[in-house]
């Protein structure tokens, strides 16, 4: 797993992540995202482009939720988009769809990020 920073707008931080989101990178104690933000990132607003993702594993799976916990217990937002549909099958097969925050695009995104929709 790849993560990149694409840019910051204010308190909206938004992320890449490319290759396979598995076990292998998130066996270490730290979380990557905290790695690369800080803790002070959970009161804030991250959208997580998964465009460029190519698989997801059960850990990987449960680090996004684990995330979107983080953000929520913080009163912040993780957002993903650009969900491919491998991973989005899987995000709603195991129900998560209704739980994780999902945009179709950057624009839906910021939308959500800014309480516009749903």
């Amino acid at each position: 797993m790849e993560l990149t920073q694409l840019g910051v707008n204010g308190q909206v931080t938004t992320l890449a992540c490319a290759g396979e989101i598995t076990r292998r990178d998130l066996l270490d104690l730290d979380d990557p995202l905290l790695l690369m933000l800080g803790e002070g990132c959970v009161d804030g607003t991250v959208l997580l482009d998964l465009q460029r993702a190519r698989s997801i594993d059960t850990m990987g799976v449960h680090w996004l939720a684990r995330v979107h916990q983080r953000f929520e217990n913080a009163g912040g937002k993780f957002i993903l988009y650009s969900v491919p549909p491998r991973i989005h099958d899987m995000l709603h097969f195991l129900r998560l769809d209704q739980v994780l925050h999902v945009a179709r695009n950057l624009t839906e995104g910021l939308a959500l990020a800014r309480g516009r929709l749903p």
